[in-house]
């Protein structure tokens, strides 16, 4: 429903790409329809397409550089209309993100962001590959397997919740990017003992 929830979002965006401010169209006829009979939607969805449906006119205001990092919370109140709002929408800043992670990022920080952010996570992910087709055992293809799933299921996940901003996700997320750059760096497995030996072993001084 998600997926479903975006294409509505997004056509109603597109029916109203050259205004310059937030008017009723012709394909609120379909938004609505699509709500009451594709996705049931409670209040929260409401709510999440509200966001996701700001961050788009954002981007048409700003499409290359954004507002400006976590700048999303306290600007997209503007761009909401008064047939989008819930009980949980406000005008002060005060209340969370875009609830998806590409579109707070184009709003905050524009296609440029945006490119720099797929760029970092493929990096990461393509690590993890490497590293795996390098592994020499079960565990170090285990282990690097882990940990580009995990950056995986971020990346999955960030199409419905804004992950940089929660410091769980977050930092999970920097966690996985860094022991994917480690294990795709570390020496071969003749000179290290495999991964696994080189991500467990201790510096030695001299």
């Amino acid at each position: 429903t998600g997926f479903g929830a975006l294409a509505i979002d997004a056509g109603r965006w597109w029916d109203q790409r050259n205004s310059s401010v937030a008017l009723d169209g012709p394909l609120d006829v379909v938004w609505r329809a699509g709500f009451e009979t594709l996705l049931l939607p409670d209040e929260s969805t409401m709510e999440r397409l509200n966001r996701w449906r700001c961050a788009f006119l954002m981007t048409k205001s700003r499409p290359v550089v954004g507002f400006g990092p976590g700048s999303f919370e306290s600007t997209y109140g503007p761009y909401q209309r008064p047939s989008d709002l819930t009980s949980a929408s406000t005008f002060a800043g005060d209340r969370g993100d875009a609830h998806s992670q590409p579109l707070g990022t184009l709003a905050e920080q524009g296609l440029v962001g945006l490119a720099l952010e797929c760029l970092l996570l493929g990096a990461g992910l393509m690590a993890g590959l490497r590293a795996a087709r390098r592994a020499s055992n079960a565990a170090d293809i285990a282990i690097a397997a882990a940990w580009t799933g995990a950056l995986a299921g971020l990346v999955v996940a960030g199409l419905f919740v804004g992950w940089s901003d929660l410091p769980e996700t977050g930092s999970a997320a920097w966690l996985a990017l860094a022991a994917l750059v480690r294990l795709d760096s570390s020496r071969s497995d003749e000179e290290t003992g495999g991964l696994t030996g080189s991500l467990l072993a201790t510096p030695t001084t001299a």
